[in-house]
């Protein structure tokens, strides 16, 4: 599992988790939210739901940040197990691969949903208003 972490401030931070196969997404996530919240955040990544459900358990995590299509298991699967855990954790689910089955799959469970390519403001406007 690969962490990016950003110095966390005690009762101010939040933590936010991206669950991303694809390295240079994710590694372009990173610098956003870096760039957005600075030391307000911490900000971890991961390439599998498995390793994701595993930080979930370990780590007190505010937003989940997961694509859909993951090695192994999938991220709407990835999002039920968290929202049954975790039934107040903030998730945004992204696709490349848009369906109304799979919109309709994690409806209930995301609290956003966007595909991809979506615009990085538009990402960081909803994070701020989800957190």
């Amino acid at each position: 599992m690969e962490t990016h972490r950003i110095k966390k401030e005690p009762a101010q931070a939040i933590h936010i988790l991206i669950v991303e196969d694809k390295t240079s997404i994710a590694q372009t996530l990173i610098r956003i939210l870096q760039r957005e919240f600075g030391t307000q955040a911490e900000v971890s990544s991961c390439r599998l739901a498995e390793d994701a459900l595993l930080e979930l358990n370990t780590e007190s995590v505010d937003l989940l940040i997961t694509d859909w299509e993951l090695p192994k298991m999938s991220g709407s699967d990835l999002i039920i197990q968290a929202r049954q855990l975790f039934p107040n954790l903030k998730i945004i689910f992204m696709t490349g691969n848009p369906s109304a089955q799979i919109e309709a799959d994690v409806k209930g469970y995301a609290d956003a949903y966007f595909t991809k390519p979506f615009r990085l403001p538009d990402l960081v406007h909803r994070i701020h208003e989800l957190i």
